[in-house]
């Protein structure tokens, strides 16, 4: 499929309650096909461009130990995110038809990805929508066989791949954001073991691929800002447009989601959460102030949990 993009979701579990505001937004990006692989079950509105493959975590250790030619044997759902480089050589039997594949996140609504990433495919194998590193809520890559196989240029891969914990490895290859985003190269800082980031721009510099790092993706929404998705357009109120907003920062905090089966074509998406009909300011008063005190109450359990296991000389649950 020229100038389409596969992009490749394992997800294990129940899922989230954003999950059918991830689907309609899908529906108004028809540059991208979600193959969703997944032991969850959706009962909503399906659009045409996401595809779920019904898959268990048992599955997918035995397709990648049979891909990757390595024993894999992940317990957490967690752990897949550093499997993510290596999706094209693992769901290698799916991508045959596509000119370009992707990994990323569900936590998320995307805005106009074609108008965004249109004109940068013809001229990028990698493009990541963060500029320090490679993006992991969405990262978009040539389907040829010098980059499927990239994340096979550091030894680090079987390390990374038998290890139970995440390594960070689809992105820095340790907690060294900070130091990232104060302009540092990543090639100059040393993490956990060689990241994809370190990889890709090494290959860059030596002229094997061609790569784009900026920062596309909206990961954080200022107090009293509102922005709207309509009709496959995600605007801020100045009319300007974001490719995607990311609820990483926001999520852990006073992000509620209203609970549908099928979200509706117009929804807004604030700080604290999406709301179903535009936030008026006698309602963001009241609302808003639930929701910031209800997320304050439950940091503050967990803080407490996580003190009382401390002094008890336990591990959290």
């Amino acid at each position: 499929m020229s100038g389409r993009i596969m992009l490749i979701l394992p997800y294990f579990g129940s899922l989230p309650a954003w999950f059918p505001y991830f689907a309609k937004s899908l529906e108004g990006s028809p540059i991208l096909d979600a193959h969703l692989f997944t032991d969850a079950k959706f009962t909503g509105r399906r659009p045409a461009n996401l595809i779920i493959h019904p898959f268990s975590l048992e599955q997918f250790n035995l397709l990648a130990s049979a891909k990757l030619s390595s024993a894999v044997h992940i317990t957490s759902p967690y752990k897949l995110c550093d499997f993510r480089p290596a999706y094209a050589a693992i769901f290698s039997d799916f991508l045959a038809d596509y000119e370009y594949w992707a990994f990323g996140d569900l936590d998320l609504a995307y805005g106009n990805l074609g108008g965004f990433l249109g004109p940068l495919l013809g001229q990028y194998d990698v493009i990541s929508n963060r500029q320090g590193w490679i993006s992991g809520s969405l990262c978009v890559l040539r389907n040829c066989q010098t980059v499927n196989s990239l994340f096979r240029q550091t030894d680090a891969w079987k390390q990374v791949f038998s290890s139970p914990d995440n390594m960070l490895f689809d992105e820095l290859g340790g907690f060294l954001y900070p130091e990232v985003m104060r302009g540092e190269d990543i090639c100059n800082l040393k993490g956990q073991v060689e990241s994809f980031t370190y990889i890709v721009k090494a290959a860059a510099r030596e002229g094997t691929v061609r790569c784009f790092f900026n920062d596309l993706a909206c990961e954080d929404i200022a107090w009293g800002e509102t922005l709207k998705y309509e009709g496959g357009r995600i605007t801020r109120q100045d009319k300007s447009e974001v490719m995607y907003v990311h609820y990483v920062v926001m999520r852990r905090r006073f992000f509620a989601v209203p609970r549908v089966s099928v979200a509706p074509d117009q929804f807004y998406i604030r700080k604290t959460g999406i709301y179903l009909s535009e936030p008026q300011i006698a309602s963001i008063c009241t609302r808003e102030f639930s929701r910031v005190i209800v997320g304050a109450l439950a940091g503050a359990g967990r803080l407490f949990r996580r003190w009382d296991v401390s002094l008890a000389g336990g591990e959290p649950h």
